[in-house]
Order: structure tokens, then C-alpha cells, then sequence
């Protein structure tokens, strides 16, 4: 592990809305850059150790060799890993300073996006010292509610019966308040704030990846090889995200 130096001027792409919004896609894309690292959905480690989820690799998080020196060097309670992004006075930067230890990459995508205990995570990062470029990736309500009634993505991903006649309106709600908070972001911290259309990134990509560009202030055009949908996407070391990421290979496809 190299030695700490500081954060604060580390590039967080963070990618808010709602879950099912398609983060998972866009994350992966920019981080096949090679300045770009995409670490998933940064915070919910703890809530996918608790599920027992594995990283993309493949690997359980306790033997991935990107994350196991942070799992293994939290205190176990009662025989449970201690969940402290539960905790109401967590510093946010505890998982980001250490993959600042261990990677020389000064950019990091992190797609927790802004619904429920995370809605301030962005505001959390902002007030942390970081340079925060928040991308608001805003998909149809109908197709996010489409996409709900398939089940939660861990739920699909170990087979476990999905049976919630409430997914409907609870989605709704969930969907409004997500993007309601997302958008007060760009009030606050306009100049750091994107909106991108879902749908407008799978019809013309090119385009949205131009606006990415301008946004991040990186250069992006490296990237367009993988928008042709013939080169596979590289998952890494990835928190969470959809469960496809951890079964089968990964292209993308435009709607065209």
C-alpha cells in the first residue's frame, strides 16, 4: 500500500437520481478510461457485505484483492461487520481514503446515486474537500417502474421470489424524491451539476459523451470505442450495480 497523501482535490464523478436509471452502464463506460477508476455504488460497501454479495471480480470482498485489505481491516461486532454508513456522524471519505492508498488515479466514479441514506452523500463529498462533478442521469418513470416490478437486483441475482404489490407507488415515490433532491444539487452547485437523459445517451451516445467531456474536463474520445457495441466492457473492482455485472460479459447497445 503507498502512503496517504491527500484527497482533497480528487475528481468524484458521482452519478445521482434514481436506482434502475441506467448508472450501472454509464459507470462501467467511463471507466474503462485510464484515468478513470469506477468503484460502483461506493456507498452501500457495507450493505453488500451484509447481503453477501461479491465484487464484480468475481470474488467475495473479503478475498478480492482490490477490497480485502479494507474489509478485513474492520472490527467484527458480535461476529457482524460493523455498518458505519449507517451511522449519522460517518466521514465519508473512510472507503475513498483508502483506495487513495492503494491507486495512483486521481478520478473516481462513484455511482451510489442520491435515493434514500444517500441523498446527501453528495452534499457529504462537496463539503469534504472533493472536486465533485455531479451527473444527474434521469430515465423515464415508466421504465423505471418497468423495470421494478422485475424485482430488486439482489433478489434476481440469488433466485429469491419477488412479491410486492406495493412496488408501484413506492417506486413512484421513491423515483420523485430522488430526482426532486438531485435537482436541488443544481441549485447549489450549478456549475458542477449535469443532467443527461437516459434515453438521450442510448440514441446518440457520442453526443452525450462530448457534453461528459466538457463537464469533467478530461478527454474522453478513447471512449468511443466502446459505444460501437463490439468491445467488451472491463467490470473491475465494482461495488454493487446491476446484477448482469457479475454473470456474463458486458456491451453496450444503443437503441438505434
Amino acid at each position: 500500500m503507498k502512503s496517504k497523501n491527500s484527497f482533497n482535490r480528487k475528481k468524484i464523478i458521482y452519478i445521482g437520481g434514481y436506482g434502475r436509471s441506467g448508472s450501472t452502464i454509464l459507470a462501467l463506460i467511463l471507466g474503462q478510461h485510464p484515468l478513470i477508476l469506477n468503484l460502483g455504488e461506493v456507498g452501500v460497501l457495507y450493505a453488500a457485505l451484509k447481503d453477501n454479495r461479491k465484487c464484480t471480480c468475481g470474488e467475495s470482498f473479503f478475498n478480492c484483492s482490490f477490497w480485502s485489505e479494507l474489509i478485513n481491516s474492520n472490527d467484527l461486532i458480535d461476529g457482524e461487520l460493523k455498518n458505519r454508513l449507517l451511522d449519522p456522524n460517518l466521514n465519508v471519505s473512510e472507503v475513498l481514503n483508502y483506495v487513495d492508498s492503494v491507486s495512483d488515479i486521481n478520478c473516481y466514479v462513484d455511482a451510489t446515486k442520491t435515493a434514500w441514506r444517500n441523498l446527501l452523500r453528495p452534499l457529504k463529498l462537496f463539503l469534504s474537500g472533493y472536486d465533485v462533478r455531479l451527473i444527474h442521469l434521469l430515465r423515464k418513470q415508466s421504465e423505471v417502474i418497468k423495470s421494478a416490478k422485475k424485482g430488486k437486483n439482489t433478489d434476481l441475482e440469488f433466485n429469491i421470489p419477488f412479491n410486492d404489490k406495493f412496488v408501484v407507488p413506492k417506486t413512484i415515490i421513491s423515483y420523485q424524491i430522488s430526482n426532486i433532491i438531485t435537482r436541488i444539487y443544481a441549485l447549489l452547485f450549478k456549475k458542477k451539476y449535469l443532467l443527461i437523459n437516459y434515453e438521450d445517451f442510448l440514441e446518440n451516445p457520442i453526443n452525450c459523451l462530448k457534453k461528459l467531456q466538457k463537464f469533467v474536463n478530461i478527454d474522453l474520445d478513447c471512449l468511443k470505442l466502446y459505444l460501437d457495441g463490439k468491445h467488451e466492457l472491463a467490470t473491475g473492482h465494482q461495488i454493487n450495480g446491476n446484477r448482469l455485472l457479475r454473470s456474463k460479459k458486458i456491451y453496450f447497445k444503443t437503441c438505434n
